[in-house]
């Protein structure tokens, strides 16, 4: 048998191929333990996958990734505007999508935001959140002094609470977050289960 020789030159084109949209599926479901119908829909455009891959370089968990790229950006795409002109880069999806794993904004509240996205073609993310005035309260320290104030003020109901009137602790929740106007739920989910013992 005779050696191969390649050729430099012919070596270099070949690693300016791309994945193979199969073997970029199998990575998906492999590495990001994705659906095979995710991984399907993503390999389906070289934009969508470009997105994606985007978003997780910017540290965006795979699963947050596939929700706002496949499910929220694309299901809010009308038939005329599409992914390539709908003004909303990569990095701006990934930017909501990673402020959300971080807990700085709502599911919900990142929707509105997504939504005046598209309305204005694109714009800074950052700068929409707080002009939208959805940033989510995660200080501790505030949200410790109002769950205090409202346990005080509603002594009678703490007292029914710890007697076993379970139900109560929604209405608890509820006080909080009014008085709260934007906080963390699961922060204060996790204060007022401390609190009540």
């Amino acid at each position: 048998m005779y050696p191969v020789f390649i050729d430099e030159k012919l070596l270099k084109e070949a690693q300016k191929i791309n994945e193979l949209p199969s073997a970029k599926k199998t990575r998906y479901m492999k590495d990001f333990n994705l659906k095979e119908d995710d991984a399907n829909l993503l390999v389906s455009d070289p934009l969508l996958a470009e997105y994606f891959e985007s978003m997780l370089n910017l540290g965006v968990k795979a699963k947050t990734s596939v929700t706002w790229l496949c499910v929220e950006l694309l299901g809010r795409l009308k038939a005329e505007v599409t992914l390539e002109n709908c003004g909303i880069s990569a990095h701006a999806l990934g930017t909501l999508a990673k402020r959300i794993d971080e807990g700085k904004i709502s599911g919900k509240s990142a929707k509105d935001v997504l939504d005046k996205l598209l309305e204005e073609q694109g714009g800074d993310v950052d700068t929409l959140i707080e002009q939208m005035g959805l940033s989510q309260v995660n200080d501790t320290e505030a949200i410790v002094k109002v769950i205090e104030e409202v346990l005080k003020n509603n002594a009678d109901k703490v007292l029914e609470y710890k007697s076993g009137k379970d139900k109560l602790f929604g209405f608890f929740v509820g006080q909080a977050m009014k008085n709260l106007k934007g906080a963390n739920p699961s922060v204060v989910n996790a204060i007022l289960k401390e609190k009540l013992g």
